[in-house]
């Protein structure tokens, strides 16, 4: 894998509600890990949209696991995971691969099996690749966000895609 393709994400949507969920199953993903600021509910927000939480509960309908995977304090991430029902993983310390393994074994389910969801390409994205996963970029749900975000990561974000773009052609 060449440098470039760990900041690749495999799939590109608007939001988690338009995951190709037929794409998935057609490559066996059987899990999804999601990114918690900015894809499921705005940043620093404990409040899930209805339409979320019934696409959540949809998705563990038709089978697929679920876990969040979050970089963001325990406290927070718990009362959301609590909201939805589901296991996390707080203090993840994305892009290292280590939550995405505990994740893995949580879910028990192969990295093969798994597809991480997120809205930052140096966390979600590159963790993601480098832990083996499907990976899927989400535009993020709200410009609000912590200031390195803001300031560094999202220019970044903007000049990569437009390398990215050129150099996977």
């Amino acid at each position: 894998m060449s440098l470039w393709q760990y900041f690749a994400p495999d799939i590109n949507c608007r939001s988690i509600v338009d995951i190709p969920l037929d794409k998935l199953k057609e490559h066996n993903i059987k899990g999804l890990l999601f990114d918690l600021d900015n894809t499921i509910t705005e940043w620093r927000k404990d409040e899930v949209a209805e339409p979320t939480k019934q696409w959540l509960h949809d998705l563990q309908k038709q089978g697929f696991r679920i876990c969040i995977v979050s970089n963001n304090r325990g406290q927070r991430v718990n009362r959301v995971a609590a909201q939805l029902a589901l296991p996390c993983f707080y203090s993840a310390g994305k892009p290292r691969v280590k939550s995405y393994r505990q994740a893995a074994t949580l879910l028990k389910l192969p990295p093969h099996q798994l597809a991480m969801v997120g809205d930052q390409l140096f966390t979600d994205v590159l963790g993601g690749n480098r832990a083996g996963l499907t990976t899927i970029f989400v535009k993020y749900m709200h410009p609000r966000e912590h200031w390195g975000t803001t300031l560094i990561f999202r220019p970044l974000e903007r000049w990569l895609i437009k390398r990215l773009e050129k150099k996977l052609e």
